[in-house]
């Protein structure tokens, strides 16, 4: 039995999830998402490149001229949260919806990777088997249902502190990268 999550690109999504109170209402999203084909989603490989470091694909079943030492790789070898490979996957996908086929069993350890990963990407996630959505970046640190924020915090522990942009460490950050970009550039001599 597989866990369904379901990712998306709010960025480049034409029906847009902003601020949802309820469920019911990123299921209507979620619907209009279904309908959407706006092509490969660079994104979508980054994550699924990124997972396939911390969740490697199952190994291939050796043939029948497979040596001993290879047969027992292979039954020794742990049990892959994927059912098929995600980074193909993603780049056959013209949807707006990734929903990435993996186990029961390794969806909490999937999930802490997925999440902080997702929210780096500006990709939104819904975990439809428990039932909560996880924003992109928008008011990042909170989920729908709000009472279920702990679980947000349990599977990424940042989440609870999230940057606090103020006046002054906004213009640093712009100063910083305006002195960079505006700099003389030195010609090799």
């Amino acid at each position: 039995m597989s866990y369904s999550i379901i990712i998306w690109d709010n960025d480049r999504a034409e029906h847009k999830v902003w601020f949802p109170k309820t469920l019911s209402v990123v299921g209507e999203a979620i619907d209009h998402l279904a309908k959407e084909t706006p092509g490969p989603n660079v994104r979508f490989e980054r994550l699924a490149q990124h997972l396939l470091k911390h969740f490697p694909l199952p190994p291939k079943e050796p043939g029948p001229n497979a040596s001993q030492e290879e047969r027992d790789a292979y039954q020794d070898a742990e049990e892959s949260v994927w059912c098929n490979d995600p980074v193909q996957e993603v780049r056959e996908l013209h949807g707006a919806l990734w929903q990435p086929d993996i186990l029961n069993a390794l969806a909490p350890q999937f999930l802490s990777v997925l999440i902080p990963m997702a929210r780096a990407l500006h990709l939104d996630v819904l975990d439809d088997t428990v039932g909560i959505y996880y924003p992109g970046d928008r008011d990042y640190g909170k989920v729908v249902p709000a009472e279920r924020t702990d679980v947000l915090y349990a599977l990424d522990p940042s989440a609870a502190t999230p940057v606090k942009y103020t006046k002054a460490t906004v213009r640093k950050y712009l100063a910083e990268r305006m002195a960079a970009a505006l700099a003389p550039t030195v010609s090799p001599q």
